[in-house]
C-alpha cells in the first residue's frame, strides 16, 4: 500500500487553512516554537517527526507572520499581478539543462520582482487611474 506523505503541500495547506480559520484559538507564543523543536530533535529518527514536522513549520509560520515585525509593502505599490503575469515566462527564460530548481527561484525572482514593480508603475496603475477618470466621467454624465 502507498503511505501518506504529510509534508505534502496539501498538508500545509489544511494546516494554514485550520489555523486561520481557529485562529482566536491558536495561542501564539515563541516558547512553545523553541519546546516543539527540541522535541523535533528528539523525535527525528522516530516515525513521529514525520507527523510533527508540519505542525511545527504551519505553526512557526504563523508566528512569523503575526508576531515579527514587517515592512510596509504597500508603499511599493501592488506587484501581485505582475509577479502573476511575468513569472512563468521568466523562470523559463532562465532555465538551463541541469540548473537547479532553486538557481532557477533565485535567479526568476531577481528578474521578476523588478519588472512587476516597473509594470506596476508604468503600465498598470496609470490603466486603473484611466479607468478611475473614465468611470467618474461617466458617473458624471448619467
Amino acid at each position: 500500500g502507498q503511505s501518506i506523505n504529510f509534508a505534502s503541500p496539501l498538508t500545509f495547506f489544511l494546516l494554514g487553512s485550520l489555523c486561520w480559520v481557529n485562529r482566536r484559538f491558536v495561542p501564539l507564543n515563541w516558547l512553545f516554537v523553541v519546546a516543539a523543536t527540541i522535541v523535533l530533535f528528539f523525535v527525528a529518527k522516530t516515525g513521529f517527526y514525520h507527523y510533527l514536522y508540519p505542525l511545527l513549520l504551519t505553526y512557526t509560520v504563523f508566528m512569523i507572520v503575526y508576531k515579527t515585525p514587517h515592512i510596509d509593502m504597500d508603499k511599493f505599490g501592488d506587484i501581485s499581478y505582475g509577479v502573476y503575469i511575468y513569472a512563468w515566462p521568466i523562470q523559463q527564460m532562465v532555465w538551463s539543462q541541469g540548473q537547479s530548481a532553486y538557481l532557477n527561484i533565485l535567479l526568476s525572482t531577481a528578474i521578476v520582482f523588478p519588472l512587476a514593480y516597473l509594470s506596476w508603475c508604468f503600465i498598470e496603475k496609470p490603466a486603473l487611474n484611466i479607468r478611475k477618470s473614465l468611470s467618474s466621467s461617466k458617473n458624471k454624465t448619467d
